[in-house]
């Protein structure tokens, strides 16, 4: 291609001098086209890298490929098995030696098909999922299918994407809720399974937090831990709904972070144990709910263990200037 633009000067001069052919005397073809090649130079060093580039890519995934050889000969069963406790070992919590950092290159799912077969079908591997902000209902049932009847922890992300002719950040005004779409289409998903569900965390924004009462009315009768993490879209007081009951009788385990503090009332009748507040709004509120019975379980050495209920409070504050509106009196009732 880089020798047409030459071919093209000669045939200009050619038809210049009406054929003669002594133009060809002061013409020199081989050296302008090498002239011209220069020009490609940068580009033919582009390709050559891209070449070495797709064939270390190539060679690694045929390494890949060839590893998984000998383990494919193994029974399904006993490749689940594998699967079980490759999966264990990176649990927090597992009692398994941890794996050595490494970059995840493929998940078990995505090796090839008989992986995907078999990780498919191993239940114990679904029991820890998060679900997508945005998708399907058929695709929620499938991943929470998966875990068939096992218990199931279960994560909830919902963060906000700002829409200018939605929004009303700057004068403070109450956002809008979502009446439809892909965040909703989480909740019937979620009621079909709520009832083996053990652990729970939400992670919204104001936006959503119809969306999470909604969710929270669910009958969850094995739930022990709920982890609520509100993350508001503006500086300005979270703003859940005022009150509604929870039917969380199992729950044992409660984390509250930037929760509006009507939301405690909803927790009648439950047995928590351990208790972490972190919002200067709830800690007035959390003084009188720990002593006025109805919430047996929620006591003074529940709280995770720190001595000092006033220094508790402080560094549950979350480092707000203002001093922690309790009294002296609701103290002495707590450490009571």
């Amino acid at each position: 291609m880089a020798a047409l633009p030459v071919l093209s000067g000669v045939r200009a001069q050619l038809s210049a001098v009406g054929g003669s052919l002594d133009v060809l005397d002061s013409l020199n073809l081989g050296a302008s086209v090498l002239a011209s090649m220069s020009d490609l130079a940068p580009a033919q060093a582009a390709l050559h890298d891209s070449a070495q580039i797709l064939d270390f890519l190539l060679a690694r995934v045929r390494d890949w490929r060839n590893a998984t050889t000998p383990v494919n000969q193994l029974s399904d069963e006993l490749l689940a098995t594998i699967f079980y406790f490759a999966h264990a070992a990176c649990a927090e919590d597992s009692q398994w030696p941890k794996p050595a950092p490494t970059r995840t290159i493929f998940t078990l799912a995505h090796v090839c098909t008989k992986w995907r077969r078999v990780a498919r079908d191993q239940a114990a591997l679904w029991t820890d999922v998060q679900l997508p902000q945005t998708a399907e209902l058929g695709l929620c049932q499938d991943i929470m299918g998966l875990s068939r009847g096992l218990a199931l922890r279960l994560v909830i992300r919902w963060r906000h994407v700002p829409d200018a002719e939605t929004d009303d950040d700057d004068d403070g005004g109450s956002p809008s809720p979502p009446s439809s779409g892909p965040e909703c289409a989480v909740l019937p998903a979620v009621e079909a399974h709520m009832h083996r569900v053990t652990h729970l965390s939400l992670i919204c924004s104001d936006f959503h937090a119809d969306l999470i009462a909604k969710l929270l009315t669910l009958p969850a009768p094995r739930l022990t831990s709920l982890h609520i993490r509100h993350e508001p879209r503006a500086v300005r007081r979270p703003n859940f709904p005022a009150s509604f009951r929870i039917d969380m009788p199992a729950l044992k385990r409660l984390y509250l972070c930037g929760v509006y503090p009507k939301f405690l009332s909803g927790f009648v009748g439950t047995a928590l144990e351990v208790y972490t507040v972190y919002n200067q709004w709830i800690i007035s509120r959390l003084s009188k709910r720990c002593c006025n019975g109805s919430s047996p379980g929620l006591t003074a050495r529940a709280m995770h263990g720190i001595p000092n209920r006033f220094r508790a409070f402080q560094a549950l504050h979350c480092g707000c200037s203002r001093k922690p509106c309790i009294a002296p009196s609701a103290l002495r009732e707590i450490e009571d």
